[in-house]
């Protein structure tokens, strides 16, 4: 092989790895993306389940559907559609823009400042929040509206961004075949 021939081939080699670069990130996007979605749908993270519900905190859907309960993170579906992966150089990042993310993906405390109207059923005993307006409301009837005090609320962590053994194992089978096939 002489020079010449030997040279074309390294450019052409060359500019397939820049483009099998560029396909690797987007692919790995996709795979770390599908990742993310699959732990809100299996509510686990690295094979680790996401802590359930209190029963107590149960909604009322999920009281009245006890055999097939709302997933958990998942009232609005706004966290999960607001997760997105974006691909800068040969670097990906998941994340998500909503206020609450980090919390419920790392856990944590919210200190309540308490405040919050609620009302006692009399036959059940039991507390049921109510809004502002229905318990101004209330309380123009003569009814007894009561409110929190300042207290704690502890936020498990329901991990769906981040580092995972099971995802780089992943995009590292999806690498090596790209890479197998290249030099096929």
């Amino acid at each position: 092989m002489d020079y010449k021939k030997f040279a074309q081939e390294l450019r052409v080699t060359e500019q397939k790895l820049k483009d099998l670069e560029q396909e690797i990130v987007l692919d790995t996007e996709k795979i770390a993306l599908r990742y993310s979605m699959q732990a809100f749908k299996q509510a686990k993270w690295n094979n680790q389940s996401w802590e359930k519900r209190k029963a107590n905190s149960l909604s009322k859907y999920d009281r009245r559907n006890r055999d097939k309960p709302r997933a958990l993170l998942f009232k609005s579906g706004n966290l999960r559609r607001s997760v997105t992966a974006q691909s800068s150089g040969n670097k990906v990042i998941v994340s998500s823009d909503m206020p609450y993310s980090q919390l419920h993906n790392e856990g944590g405390t919210i200190d309540h400042p308490g405040g919050t109207p609620y009302v006692i059923n009399s036959k059940t005993k039991k507390a049921k929040f109510i809004s502002r307006i229905k318990a101004e409301k209330l309380r123009g009837r003569n009814k007894t509206v009561q409110v929190t005090k300042a207290h704690k609320i502890k936020v498990p962590k329901r991990q769906f961004i981040g580092d995972s053994p099971e995802l780089d194992k992943e995009i590292v089978e999806m690498i090596d075949k790209k890479l197998a096939n290249l030099f096929k």
